[in-house]
C-alpha cells in the first residue's frame, strides 16, 4: 500500500502514482550451517553492484480520497531467498514529485534447511556424517519435518562466456542415492554417507521449494578432485559468515591437482598483510586464520595454487575469500545528557558528553555536535549511513595478483580489429 500525505498530514488525494517492483537474490543464514543452493562463486569487481535486481512489474495510477494506492502482483516461485523492492514516485497537483522505496523478504518456503559436515574433506570408503537443522523464518526450531535427501557426484560444464570473457558453468548433478527422513522434535537430524570414488560430491536436502546443498571433496587414487575450468579459479570455503576479533577462521583451500601442490597464501586488504607458502596434498587443507582487532571490518584471504596438470604441464589456480570481522574494538560509546530535559525559549541548556571504549574506559578525542529542529529532520530521510557502517563497512580489496605463467600457458584473449579507431581490416589483435 502506497500512502501519500502532505507534511501537515492531509491525504494527497488524486495524485499520480508510478511504481516498479524489483527482485534480487538474498541469503538466509543459520550460524554454522550452509543454507541454500551452491554454485561456482567467482569474486570479481569488488564494490561493483548495488542494483535493485530484476524488474518484475510496474504500473501507474491515482491515489484515492484517502491518499492511498494499492499495488498487487504475484511473487515468483524460487528456491532462493529474495528481496523485493517497491519503488514509487508520487506527483501532486502542483507537479511536485516525491519518491520512496521499501523492501520485503520473499521466502522460498515456510522453513529453511541448514547443512553441516564433520569435514569438508573426505576419503574414499570413509564414512562422513552430515548434520541437518530445520528452522523457521525467526531461526527457531521448526520441529518434526519430512525431508528428501540425495547424494551424488558433481561436475561442471562450461556453457557460455559473457562480454567480459568470463565463463559460465552449469552444474551437473549425478544422483547416486536418495531417500527420505524425518527430523526430531528439535528440528535436527544426522545422516552418514560413504563415498566409493574420489571426486566432488553434493549432499542435497529439500522440502518443497526449500533446498540446501553442501559440497564434499573426496580424495583418493585417480584424478584431481577439483574440476578443471578455463578461468583458473577455485572457490575457497569459509565456515562462518562473520567473525569476532580473536576468533580463528578455518578456510578450506581445495587441491585442484592430482599430486601435491604449492600455494602462496596471503592475507590482504589495502595491501598484503601476511604471506606464506604451504603444501597442499590430497583433496585440500583447512587453513587457519587468526583474526585480530585490526582485521576489522574485513580482510581477504587469497590462494594461488601451483601444481602439475594431468597432462604433465605446470598449471595454477586462484581463489579468494572475504572474512568479515566485527569492528567491536573500534567503536565508542557516546552518551549525551542534557539538563534540564525541558526548558523555555531563550533558556540555557547544559549538555554533558560522555565517551567510553568497549571496556568502559574514558576516551579523549575530538567530536562534533549539532543541534537541529526535529521538524527539519522529519522532512526527509537522512542520506548518510550510520557512522559505524560509514567508517567500518566492507572494505574493498586493493591488491592485484598477476602470474607470469599466464603468458607461458598462452592464456590470452583476442579483440576484433577496428577497435580504437582502426579501419576494421586489421584482423585480431592479441593481448598478452
Amino acid at each position: 500500500v502506497i500512502s501519500a500525505r502532505y507534511y501537515f498530514d492531509a491525504p494527497a488525494a488524486g495524485s499520480e502514482i508510478g511504481w516498479n517492483v524489483y527482485a534480487r537474490d538474498s541469503y538466509f543464514s543459520i550460524p554454522g550451517y550452509q543454507v541454500g543452493p551452491t554454485d561456482l562463486v567467482y569474486y570479481r569487481f569488488p564494490g561493483f553492484g548495488g542494483t535493485l535486481g530484476t524488474h518484475l512489474a510496474g504500473g501507474s495510477g491515482t491515489t484515492g480520497e484517502d491518499g492511498t494506492f494499492s499495488v498487487n502482483f504475484p511473487a515468483e516461485i524460487s528456491d532462493r531467498t529474495q528481496v523485493y523492492t517497491l519503488e514509487t514516485v508520487v506527483q501532486d497537483e502542483s507537479g511536485f514529485q516525491v519518491s520512496n522505496r521499501t523492501t520485503t523478504t520473499v521466502h522460498p518456503e515456510r522453513i529453511y534447511i541448514g547443512l553441516k559436515a564433520d569435514s569438508w574433506i573426505g576419503q574414499v570408503d570413509a564414512e562422513v556424517m552430515f548434520d541437518i537443522k530445520v528452522v523457521d523464518w525467526n531461526r527457531q526450531s521448526a520441529g518434526v519435518q519430512n525431508l528428501e535427501v540425495a547424494f551424488g557426484e558433481v561436475t561442471w560444464q562450461q556453457v557460455t562466456t559473457d562480454q567480459f570473457g568470463f565463463p559460465s558453468f552449469e552444474k551437473q548433478f549425478n544422483i547416486l542415492s536418495q531417500g527420505s527422513f524425518q527430523t526430531s522434535q528439535e528440528g535436527l537430524a544426522r545422516i552418514p554417507f560413504t563415498p566409493a570414488e574420489p571426486g566432488v560430491y553434493q549432499f542435497e536436502v529439500r522440502s518443497g521449494n526449500a533446498v540446501s546443498q553442501l559440497l564434499l571433496w573426496v580424495g583418493g587414487p585417480g584424478t584431481a578432485v577439483w574440476p578443471s575450468q578455463d578461468d583458473k579459479q577455485i572457490e575457497l570455503l569459509v565456515e562462518k559468515d562473520s567473525y569476532r576479533p580473536g576468533e580463528v577462521a578455518a578456510v578450506f583451500i581445495p587441491n585442484p591437482f592430482p599430486q601435491e601442490a604449492l600455494a602462496l597464501v596471503t592475507l590482504e586488504r589495502g595491501e598484503i598483510l601476511e604471506s606464506q607458502i604451504i603444501k597442499i596434498s590430497g583433496a585440500g587443507i583447512n587453513f587457519p586464520v587468526t583474526l585480530e582487532a585490526d582485521s576489522a571490518p574485513n580482510v581477504y584471504l587469497t590462494a594461488t595454487v601451483l601444481g602439475t596438470e594431468e597432462n604433465g604441464q605446470l598449471g595454477f589456480r586462484y581463489g579468494i575469500a572475504n572474512l568479515p570481522v566485527a569492528p567491536e574494538a573500534l567503536l565508542l560509546n557516546v552518551e549525551v545528557l542534557g539538563q534540564p530535559e525541558r526548558t523555555a525559549p531563550g533558556e540555557p541548556v547544559e549538555l554533558d558528553i560522555r565517551v567510553t571504549d568497549q571496556d568502559g574506559e574514558p576516551v579523549q578525542g575530538e567530536f562534533s555536535l549539532a543541534v537541529v529542529d526535529e521538524a527539519v529532520l522529519a522532512l526527509a530521510e537522512r542520506f548518510e549511513k550510520p557512522i559505524d557502517q560509514a567508517y567500518y563497512g566492507k572494505q574493498h580489496l586493493g591488491v592485484l595478483t598477476g602470474i607470469s605463467l599466464v603468458a607461458d600457458a598462452e592464456l590470452y584473449f583476442e579483440l576484433p580489429g577496428g577497435m580504437g579507431g582502426g579501419g576494421g581490416d586489421m584482423g585480431p589483435q592479441t593481448i598478452r
